[in-house]
């Protein structure tokens, strides 16, 4: 005689309590790792745009240009692409001829675990800095070395 006792559709039952534990385990894991993709995606938009202001900062001619473009460009940060960010800042300014930018905000993450390690939220920043550039004054040394350079071949 068989001791086995048998379920539904001829499964043992033990089978049936294992495969809940796995796809409850599934369904925690892939949810755990979309919000990690989330994350890691919106840290690095934020990056981008942070090193796109400071970048079109230092690349206008007069200082009310630089400030044009630093001014709509750190606004784009507020209203950019970002999956599940909340109150995001950024800032950016220039001085010492240089041009820095920076931006904050938080990614929510729900779950008791996180609550207990970081009150449900991770903290995204980033920052970036270039110095600006004056193409006049390096075209008048070049040309200036290519005046000397003739002049010493003459």
């Amino acid at each position: 005689m068989n001791s086995e006792k048998r379920g539904i559709g001829g499964l043992q039952a033990s089978l049936t309590v294992e495969a809940c534990f796995v796809a409850s385990l599934t369904v925690i894991v892939l949810t755990a790792f979309l919000f990690c993709a989330f994350y890691v995606h919106d840290r690095a938009v934020l990056q981008g745009l942070v090193c796109e202001t400071a970048s079109a900062g230092s690349n206008g001619l007069t200082a009310e240009e630089r400030g044009q473009s630093i001014d709509c460009l750190k606004e784009k940060i507020v209203s950019s692409r970002f999956l599940g960010s909340r109150g995001l800042k950024g800032t950016a300014r220039e001085g010492n001829g240089r041009v820095e930018a920076s931006g904050n905000g938080n990614f929510p993450v729900p779950g008791m675990v996180m609550k207990f390690f970081s009150g449900n939220r991770l903290t995204l920043s980033a920052s970036w800095d270039c110095e600006i550039k004056t193409p006049a004054e390096s075209i008048r040394k070049i040309r200036g070395l290519a005046d000397l350079a003739e002049e010493a071949l003459e």
